[in-house]
Order: structure tokens, then C-alpha cells, then sequence
């Protein structure tokens, strides 16, 4: 399996594999505080939240806020335990699977919904308008950001994946490195929706390993957003 340093693993979070066995587990719920409205954001089952007052939390948080000024509020970072316990020991240094909620900011303030327009129409309006997105255009940014970290990013390659009534499913793969280490490939998903009329950006990370990779973060980011619209 793949592993990524701290400093290339916070990259991929810039662009927007959970088990496949995750999408049957019990998720947990963790509030969150998005300029004045309180959030219940879904974590899986055998997962932990990083917090900003301890590493790796401390390093992780600081490197995505730098990377996301001005386009995303950082809300949330959270890794598997046994992983997370590994890297505050000193036994690993990476955290291969672990995911992030995002807000969207939009002229300085989180992304909100008109009290006219539903959760169903603004997803209508995401799905039509990540087909037009233009990779070259996404790569040249996100490898802009990664370049400020240090980290080097290509061959990127993404796509709708489909949506349902709690969300917008967007699938991403991309080569990263860092500090000299040798290429490796990742791949994502991240689920665009709107919980309390605010937007959210759920994202999910793992090293690319054999089968069908976006079929099985597809299925665990489904259960997360089924279970996040349920907690809101």
C-alpha cells in the first residue's frame, strides 16, 4: 500500500478508499460550529477526529488553512485511529485513509443557500456544472496549491460519478510527491451538498489499491451523506 507524508497527504483535500465494508458500519457524528450554525458532521465507524491543539491535527490543520484561504473554511480532519495513534507514536509517519469536511467560501463568508432555492435544485446546478470543469484548468490550480507545500502533483484525472438526494459525487485520482519520494497515486471522492442551508464539501482519501476504487469510496461517501442529511 501507498503512504503518503503529512505534507502530501494535506494536499489532496485542495482538489475538491474508505473499506468498502465501511458503507454498512455506524458512522459517528461530531458538531461543528460554521459561522453560527451548529453542524452534526458524520465521521466512519473507526475513524477519529484530529483536533488543531495536538499533532498531527496541529500540522494537518495549519497546512490545509494556509492552502484553502479564501476558497474554503477548514472544518473538520479526521483519520483512521489505529493510523492517527501510529503517527502520535512515532511508529508511521503518514496517514493513508482519511477524509475532511470543507465549506465553499464565496466572497469571504460560507456558501448558503437562498431560503428559495432546495437542497434538490442547488444539487441539480452542481451535477450540470462539473462536466464542464476543465482538468487542465483544475490541475494548474490544485498543482499551484501543492506547490506551496512542496509537494508535486500530476496526471490528474476527474469526473461526476453520479448524484442522489443527499448529494453531488465527484471522483478524483492524481499522482502526488513530496520531498523527493516517488510518485503515488491516490484517488478520492468527495460529495458536494448543503446541510442547514450551508454548503459542505465531504471529502474521502485513500493510496489507489486493486478493484474498482471510486465504486467502493462511491459507496462509503453515500452512506456518509445519507447519514449526514439524517443528523442535520
Amino acid at each position: 500500500m501507498h503512504r503518503l507524508s503529512r505534507r502530501t497527504l494535506t494536499v489532496l483535500a485542495a482538489l475538491c478508499a474508505l473499506p468498502l465494508s465501511l458503507a454498512a458500519q455506524a458512522q459517528t457524528t461530531e458538531p461543528a460550529s460554521v459561522e453560527g450554525n451548529t453542524l452534526n458532521l458524520t465521521i466512519p465507524a473507526g475513524y477519529c477526529k484530529l483536533t488543531r491543539d495536538a499533532e498531527p491535527g496541529r500540522t494537518l490543520y495549519g497546512s490545509q488553512d494556509r492552502m484553502q484561504t479564501g476558497v474554503n473554511l477548514v472544518v473538520l480532519i479526521y483519520g483512521d485511529c489505529k493510523e492517527v495513534a501510529q503517527l502520535k507514536s512515532g511508529k508511521a509517519r503518514a496517514l493513508p485513509h482519511y477524509g475532511m469536511y470543507l465549506a465553499p467560501l464565496s466572497a469571504g463568508h460560507v456558501s448558503k443557500l437562498p431560503l428559495t432555492v432546495s437542497r434538490a435544485q442547488a444539487l441539480d446546478e452542481i451535477a450540470k456544472s462539473v462536466p464542464a470543469m476543465n482538468p487542465a484548468v483544475l490541475e494548474q490550480t490544485a498543482g499551484a496549491r501543492a506547490k506551496s507545500e512542496g509537494v508535486a502533483m500530476n496526471k490528474m484525472t476527474s469526473g461526476l460519478l453520479g448524484r442522489d438526494a443527499n448529494a453531488v459525487y465527484v471522483g478524483l485520482a492524481a499522482n502526488v510527491s513530496g520531498a523527493g519520494a516517488a510518485p503515488n497515486r491516490f484517488h478520492a471522492v468527495t460529495a458536494l451538498t448543503y446541510v442547514k442551508g450551508v454548503g459542505l464539501s465531504s471529502n474521502l482519501y485513500s493510496p489507489v489499491e486493486p478493484g474498482a476504487p471510486f465504486d467502493k469510496l462511491w459507496a462509503a461517501q453515500k452512506a456518509l451523506a445519507a447519514a449526514l442529511v439524517k443528523a442535520n
